[in-house]
């Protein structure tokens, strides 16, 4: 009896330390799949997510909070975070997905779109989170992550319907005869279009004024255009396009290439047509190289069009060295720049740049760290951009920024950094993430650049070029090019 009254607790120990070690190994750690996961949905989480085949008589089926019981979860990380996702193939597997497809339309909770190429849900997911600390964080729930592997922008908060192949319900339609614009009435240089180094033809407006004119709504900005279908250009000129290539590239202010394959959606741009009071469209003709794929117009669309190039040439990029990268916010009419000097020409500062009114004559002060220089610093002032639906908008030129960059000595004198800027480009908010805007700009027109706090946007930075702006700029990068 006292060996068997020694035996049954060592015994319970031991079949309790087995049933831990049993548990311990059911326990998932949140970072691979894993039958139901072994993170809790958030209680207070809001999906609806509904799928459509082409418009919206096509529903499929939708994802909603429920959608998520018993399916394997995932964390995927990109870019750095991590997202609590669910397999689109699992989510939608009785919802009757075409087996091929070309693109989808995302639509989010404002009603806006995100249009793009995608022929397959195999790498695609819906995520209900970020994982933070071991915690799931709503934040922009749910989130449409395209491609598990891509980068950030593939990624998108706030969905609310998935089209496959959408109906283009906003495709350019023919303006009827009586409405038709007088193209003698604007102009614009002659056009050269060419393959590769090769000219295949040219044209001028004149060639345009028995072609059918079309009514082209850009969604993105949600304006109408008369343009012309660059198809129609060519057999006017009977040209024989090629029926195979990759890229198109539209050299104008600036200059833009994109990948492409086809010109059934190119269209030339010569007037506005939803507002009388804006017949004039300024830097025409404007080349869209895809209506249907129009996200950004600054950089889906050429302006002041002068050439067309099927698949041009490669040319050798000029090596960029990065200088310095401006993080901007803005207090009224004071504008704070963290400096991330990246090339040694100074030191990493906070710069606040501050003029008190809009009186020309106000003095422009400049304060780095602890220190300021007082009075008129280099001339600057406050500059002024208005806009015909908010009303006037103040901030700097980027000459006077560049100018302000720099340090204060012992001495209290201002040593400016010598950067030798060729281009800058920019980081942008898009969608809640921060990307790079595909706009650059070259010294040579650093003169027309001013940088705005467009107070009802948010972040308020706005920069103004010589033609059109980039919208919610986050910072400005400054390079320098090889010679």
């Amino acid at each position: 009896m006292k060996h068997n009254s020694k035996f049954v607790p060592v015994a319970v120990l031991l079949v309790l330390a087995l049933s831990l070690l049993a548990l311990s190994a059911c326990v998932d750690d949140g970072k691979e799949e894993n039958g139901g996961g072994s993170y809790a949905i958030p209680a207070d989480l809001n999906v609806g997510v509904s799928f459509f085949n082409g418009d919206a008589n096509g529903l499929l089926g939708m994802v909603t909070k429920n959608s998520f019981t018993d399916l394997s979860q995932s964390v995927i990380t990109v870019n750095g975070t991590s997202y609590l996702a669910y397999k689109v193939s699992d989510l939608t597997a009785d919802f009757n997905i075409p087996a091929s497809f070309d693109s989808v339309r995302i639509i989010y909770a404002d009603d806006s779109r995100k249009d793009l190429t995608l022929d397959s849900f195999a790498s695609s997911y819906i995520a209900v989170g970020t994982v933070e600390n071991g915690t799931v964080v709503l934040g922009s729930a749910p989130y449409f992550i395209v491609n598990e592997s891509a980068a950030s922008d593939n990624v998108f908060g706030g969905v609310t319907r998935v089209y496959i192949d959408p109906a283009m319900d906003d495709a350019p339609s023919v303006i009827a005869a009586e409405d038709r614009f007088d193209i003698s009435l604007i102009s614009f240089p002659e056009i050269t279009v060419s393959v590769g180094e090769n000219k295949l033809f040219s044209f001028k407006k004149n060639d345009l004024s028995d072609l059918t004119q079309y009514l082209v709504t850009l969604t993105v900005e949600n304006k109408k255009y008369v343009g012309f279908k660059f198809t129609d250009v060519a057999a006017a000129k009977e040209a024989q396009l090629p029926e195979s290539f990759t890229s198109v590239k539209a050299v104008g202010s600036p200059a833009i290439t994109k990948e492409l394959s086809s010109f059934a959606n190119s269209y030339l741009l010569v007037r506005k047509a939803d507002d009388p009071s804006y017949e004039v469209l300024n830097n025409i003709p404007r080349f869209v190289f895809d209506y249907s794929a129009v996200a950004e117009v600054n950089s889906d669309v050429a302006k002041a069009v002068a050439s067309i190039i099927i698949d041009p040439v490669a040319e050798e990029e000029p090596e960029e060295t990065l200088l310095a990268t401006l993080s901007l916010e803005w207090d009224g009419f004071s504008l704070t720049i963290a400096l991330d000097d990246v090339c040694g020409a100074t030191d990493d500062a906070v710069i606040t740049v501050s003029t008190p009114d809009t009186d020309p004559a106000s003095v422009t002060s400049l304060s780095i760290g602890t220190s300021t220089v007082a009075g008129k610093f280099f001339a600057n002032a406050l500059v002024t951009r208005s806009t015909n639906k908010d009303g006037d908008y103040y901030g700097y030129s980027l000459n006077d920024i560049l100018s302000c960059l720099g340090k204060i000595n012992k001495q209290g004198e201002f040593k400016a950094a010598d950067y030798q800027v060729s281009l800058i480009k920019f980081t942008v908010s898009e969608n809640g993430e921060n990307v790079t805007s595909a706009t650059t700009v070259q010294a040579a027109d650093f003169d027309a650049i001013s940088v705005i706090n467009y107070t009802k946007e948010d972040p308020p930075t706005r920069v103004y070029l010589s033609s059109g702006n980039v919208k919610n700029v986050v910072s400005i990068s400054l390079y320098q090019t090889a010679e």
